[in-house]
């Protein structure tokens, strides 16, 4: 039985774990744990650094390394955390002296965050984004060592439930919190007596991940938006609301396409409001209203249809299965055994 290490935050915010848990336990790690390819082991560096203020968190790495003696390690990299991170160098110990293989995987592909990830390069075996499947390779000077899969979700917690009620036409679930874009554009609608019900998030409302996927499944449609300030990505929403077999009503985006197919596993929109020039906002002659609309109320029916199709799509492109026989092919040269997924460490 293969086992994987997750060198990883396990809060969104260390400094505030009301929060909620890091991302990643229910979107990679959990992806592993239910879909039967390895046994998952856990470093969380943020709870080291928290409860060892003056303890060497790159030693205690090695140290876990060498108790569990992983088949791989996949790391993440907080730049908030500056120095508080784990060395490059300490990876490129584990994988030349251990020899064990180390990947980063990195949730966003602006410039900042591919500096850094070229950091890692020379001390690991690669680095996975997730985001963009082109966007890094405009700043990466190590494209031989990067590469892009789409992220798997645990199914376990991100389902349809057929018998359910979808009592919610339109929903967004999300922050606004300095993201003027999504405030106006949400404002947009209730201008034009389109209602919605917002739930808020992780950092807005303290929203939990259990009644976050709830809250998709007893949605009709749902909003995303696909823009950070300077460049458009795929958002775990994306996949999320495809999952929970809401049809997902997403602003207009490069990313997206590359994994569903516009108008039959989901319905792009423009925006009213968008970013320009590096945090200014314009507006623009947009039809998110019109689709919110007609999908959410007067064609209840047609959204469901395009729903479902997302959802077999997500099912098929964010499968755990494939995510981990990829990157362990890739990253470690290995097959995957398929083992209980009970077993976690």
């Amino acid at each position: 039985m293969r086992t994987v290490l997750f060198a990883t935050e396990r809060w969104l915010d260390a400094e505030s774990p009301e929060f909620g848990l890091c991302p990643h336990e229910y979107g990679v790690l959990g992806s592993l744990a239910t879909s039967g390819m390895g046994i998952v082991a856990r470093f969380h560096w943020d709870e080291f650094i928290k409860q060892n203020p003056d303890g060497d968190v790159g030693e205690a790495l090695v140290k876990k390394c060498e108790q569990s003696k992983p088949a791989m390690v996949l790391a993440t990299h907080v730049l908030q955390y500056g120095d508080r991170n784990v060395k490059p160098e300490t990876y490129g110990h584990i994988r030349d002296e251990l020899k064990i293989p180390v990947a980063m995987i990195w949730g966003e592909s602006a410039p900042d965050v591919v500096r850094h990830a070229d950091d890692f390069a020379p001390h690991i075996n690669a680095n996975v984004f997730i985001d963009t499947r082109d966007e890094w390779k405009k700043h990466t000077k190590f494209p031989e060592k990067t590469i892009h899969l789409f992220e798997p979700r645990d199914t376990n917690l991100f389902y349809a439930n057929d018998n359910g009620k979808r009592d919610i036409p339109l929903s967004f679930v999300g922050q606004t919190f300095g993201r003027m874009d999504r405030a106006l554009n949400l404002g947009f609608l209730w201008g034009k007596g389109i209602g919605y019900i917002r739930a808020g998030g992780q950092r807005e409302n303290n929203l939990h991940i259990s009644d976050y996927a709830n809250f998709l499944r007893r949605s009709v449609v749902t909003i995303g938006f696909s823009s950070a300030i300077t460049f458009q990505h795929l958002t775990g929403r994306t996949i999320e609301a495809c999952l929970c077999g809401a049809m997902l009503l997403e602003s207009e985006n490069g990313e997206t396409p590359n994994l569903l197919d516009p108008y039959a596993d989901y319905v792009p929109f423009k925006e009213h409001f968008h970013y320009v020039n590096h945090g200014q906002i314009a507006a623009q002659d947009g039809d998110l209203a019109e689709k919110a609309l007609h999908y959410a109320y007067q064609k209840p029916e047609e959204a469901r249809r395009i729903a479902e199709s997302g959802r077999k799509r997500a099912l098929e492109r964010c499968d755990g299965r494939e995510f981990w026989g990829k990157l362990f092919e890739i990253v470690g040269g290995q097959k995957w055994i398929n083992v209980d997924s009970s077993n976690v460490i």
